[in-house]
């Protein structure tokens, strides 16, 4: 998302608390652990005035009438901004510094007894900016954040059109509960779990992924080679797909007794008519089905698809909503996929590489035995730059060897990115059977 009309430039949350959470608190007898705000961050080629930005997010607030509640209602006025609302200005050696102090300031609650719900920040270096913003999660979803970062940049950039649209602040718990409980939730629920029947929540039970003698792999991260990865890319927006479909279907082809899998997700996206690359609504502990096909790898990312078009739909229901997992079932592995397109990562350089791989697990928990991640990253400045693609597993149960899996996701996608996908078969394994080390691009 960039405003072209003013150097104003991407949103690019950099966490957001887990929506879900909150249902669960709702119906388990444990108090709320909520340990980050939800952040987006406004990057501008040009210094951004602490007022510009303060008029610009009172505005916004304003135009919202359901998230006036970030702001004390005594002290906020829609002729005066109020003062409440401060955002302070500091300086950062590099890009890099500006962007860690921007994912660190995300830590700690807002203290409970503060009038604002909300606080932001400037962070200035080498002549340019990032505007920070970070919402009490308890009022504000991923959601209702990407509008606020959307809208600012607008009023920043001088463009008043977005703040006479409809209100579309609907984020809050009541809601969400209000929904779950009616008679459209319960046609969800059902919709979900008639789909989700009979699929194994335990992936990979056979010994191919299982840890070697000596090896001890409990995390690991594989970044695809450039021509790769631009390929998949290209493929992708070809065949309006999203590489979240297509890493499922890789993971699916690895699957060597190939039957209806489940895996818990999260995932953005603001609709279903926006196919890809979209900022938008994050949905946590979200169940994807994946289905067999006997047909193409291309049957097989189409259906991927269709299931995340689907939970999309019904994204306020969580795998907590589905019936238990067998717990005398101890086989194989449970799975948690998280996503992270280039709109959500940014461009931050290698010091944020170990923040990617394991810290966002401390943002977004999934509880699963293995959390995969797909993280997408946009070409760095310079002519001829490639875009990344990085797989990283984090394996907290089991004894699954983590760079085995990696290893062998990539190889998938390898085949994918040089190979038709009409062609590929969806259930053979023997497609993979390449080495991901010694491959040659016509493997």
């Amino acid at each position: 998302m960039r405003i072209t009309s003013e150097p104003v430039g991407q949103v690019i949350p950099l966490s957001t608390a887990a929506r879900h959470r909150l249902y669960q608190v709702e119906r388990m007898p444990r108090p709320l652990h909520l340990e980050h705000c939800v952040n987006v961050t406004i990057e501008s080629a040009n210094p951004i005035s602490a007022g510009a930005a303060q008029r610009a997010l009172c505005d916004v607030i304003a135009a919202h009438p359901a998230l006036r509640s970030t702001v004390d209602t005594a002290g906020f006025s829609t002729a005066e901004h109020p003062a409440a609302i401060d955002i302070p200005v500091s300086h950062a050696s590099s890009k890099q510094a500006a962007y860690e102090r921007a994912r660190v300031s995300n830590v700690g609650l807002i203290p409970p007894d503060s009038p604002v719900r909300l606080r932001a920040e400037i962070v200035e270096f080498d002549g340019s900016a990032i505007l920070v913003i970070a919402v009490d999660p308890l009022v504000c979803d991923a959601w209702s954040a990407n509008i606020i970062a959307a809208e600012v940049m607008s009023a920043l950039a001088g463009d008043s059109a977005t703040r006479s649209a409809p209100d579309e602040w609907s984020a809050s718990l009541a809601h969400r509960v209000e929904w779950l409980e009616s008679d459209e939730g319960a046609v969800a629920r059902a919709s979900v779990a008639a789909r989700a029947e009979g699929a194994d929540r335990r992936w990979w039970r056979g010994d191919e992924f299982r840890l070697g003698a000596t090896d001890t792999s409990a995390d690991a991260r594989l970044d695809l080679d450039d021509d790769d990865a631009r390929a998949l890319l290209d493929e992708c927006r070809r065949r309006r797909v999203s590489i979240f479909h297509v890493g499922i279907a890789a993971m699916a082809l690895l699957d060597p007794e190939p039957r209806p899998r489940l895996l818990t997700s999260t995932f953005a996206a603001r609709s279903t008519e926006d196919e890809f690359g979209a900022v938008g609504h994050f949905a946590t502990d979200v169940p994807i089905i994946v289905t067999p096909h006997e047909g193409s790898f291309w049957d097989l990312v189409r259906g991927i698809r269709s299931e995340a078009y689907a939970a999309l739909e019904a994204q306020w229901i969580d795998v907590a909503d589905l019936p238990p997992a067998d717990p005398s079932d101890t086989a194989g592995a449970s799975v948690s996929l998280l996503f992270l397109p280039s709109t959500l990562t940014g461009a931050g350089g290698e010091s944020e590489d170990g923040v990617l791989t394991r810290g966002v697990v401390d943002i977004c928990p999934s509880g699963a035995d293995v959390d995969l991640f797909i993280i997408e990253r946009p070409p760095a400045d310079g002519e001829g730059a490639s875009p990344v693609i990085r797989l990283c597993a984090l394996v907290s149960g089991g004894d699954l060897d983590a760079f085995e899996i990696v290893d062998r996701w990539g190889a998938a996608l390898r085949v994918a990115a040089r190979g038709d996908w009409d062609a590929i078969p969806a259930r053979e394994p023997e497609a993979l059977r390449i080495d991901p080390i010694d491959a040659g691009k016509d493997a």
